[in-house]
């Protein structure tokens, strides 16, 4: 019987491109499964990750859109729907009357955490059939490419 390691292709720019390609077929399936929950709330197509993103620390309009690189007038308006969903609020910055921050209400702290839970589920099932070397790989070419992974 052969190990299934020693049919692994070896680490070649083809392979890496062929591993950031199911990264981005992933990226395509999170939006899909996340579409009932932007659906349900209203919240357009980065609602729910921008939920997860408010929840884990981006609390500044300015980082969500540079984040996303979009403009900060699409940002506002996609926060305005948070917002609208009671999912958000927005509160002026102390300092600077100008500058706002973004916290979840408890209802959006739960429609976070489970859509953050199916994430993690759709990631971990698609990393699944790599070895250890494999995930490790594309995780630090995500973090490369300025994300931040905890699977």
């Amino acid at each position: 019987m052969v190990s299934a390691r020693k049919n692994r292709k070896s680490v070649t720019p083809e392979y890496t491109a062929y591993l950031l390609h199911t990264v981005g077929a992933t990226a395509r399936r999170m939006l899909a499964i996340m579409e009932p929950i932007n659906r349900q709330y209203s919240l357009g197509p980065r609602g729910a990750s921008m939920l997860t993103m408010i929840d884990h620390g981006s609390v500044h309009p300015a980082q969500l859109a540079e984040i996303y690189e979009v403009g900060r007038s699409l940002i506002t308006a996609e926060i305005n729907r948070l917002v609208s969903a009671r999912l958000v609020v927005r509160n002026e910055s102390d300092g600077d009357k100008r500058r706002a921050t973004l916290s979840l209400t408890p209802l959006g702290k739960k429609v976070s955490g489970e859509s953050f839970r199916t994430i993690l589920q759709v990631v971990d099932t698609s990393l699944s059939r790599y070895s250890d070397q494999e995930r490790n790989l594309l995780l630090t070419m995500l973090n490369d490419l300025g994300g931040e992974s905890t699977v």
